[in-house]
């Protein structure tokens, strides 16, 4: 309500004021009550009508007295122990950093039973298997296990040939003369054939290279037929 928001800033603010001193604190705690009830004679500096007569009352007041006594114990009790409140500590940093540091390691959170004694036994297995790959024996096992990858690599190659490799097949050995074909005597042995685009059917290629030169290997090569 707007009386207890009102009386909520006045303890704040005489709290804020007199913190540091335990004896005006406690003796600001006593008075606290007589302030929401309108009565100022113990007023101290924090309060407006305790430190200047002529201004403005004020109109959110309690009245109740059974409310009174109840108060007056409350702050009775909290005045016996001002010294506790005279070092006005703030978590907020602290409660920063454990927000921080519960961000990047979620697993402060719980879901359920379940899934914490799963998470549990799959962190402990992927511990000791990290543990267990840097030991001597195991990157012994992993040298063994490449080697015989690459022996087997190398058998089915002498066994089916190259089955893929750069320029795989496309380029000729110019070290043998019977590799080089003589384009002159190739092209008068061959007959001229009258060819019919009605006939035909045409095949549309499409070459990657790496260059324009005639000694460019081919990269990739499509082709399309028809529709």
């Amino acid at each position: 309500t707007p009386i207890d928001v009102s009386h909520q800033k006045c303890f704040g603010y005489a709290f804020k004021t007199c913190s540091g001193d335990a004896t005006v604190l406690a003796n600001t705690l006593h008075n606290l009550p007589d302030h929401f009830f309108n009565r100022h004679e113990n007023c101290e500096d924090w309060c407006c009508i305790g430190a200047d007569n002529n201004s403005k009352p004020h109109t959110l007041n309690l009245q109740d007295n059974g409310l009174y006594v109840e108060l007056k114990k409350l702050f009775d009790k909290f005045a016996n122990n001002a010294p506790k409140f005279t070092v006005a500590a703030s978590s907020q940093a602290n409660e920063s950093s454990n927000n921080i540091v519960a961000y990047k390691a979620p697993k402060n959170h719980c879901y359920s039973k379940h899934t914490a004694s799963f998470m549990t036994k799959k962190d402990e297995i992927r511990k000791r298997r990290a543990e267990k790959a840097k030991l001597p024996v195991a990157k012994k096992r992993r040298n063994f296990l490449a080697k015989i990858k690459e022996v087997t690599r190398q058998n089915k190659e002498r066994q089916e040939g190259v089955q893929y490799e750069s320029n795989c097949g496309l380029l000729m050995n110019v070290n043998h003369n019977d590799a080089i074909i003589n384009l002159k005597t190739f092209c008068s042995s061959l007959h001229d054939i009258l060819i019919s685009s009605e006939n035909c059917r045409f095949v549309y290629f499409d070459i990657e290279t790496s260059g324009f030169s005639n000694s460019a290997d081919i990269l990739q090569i499509a082709a399309k037929f028809e529709d």
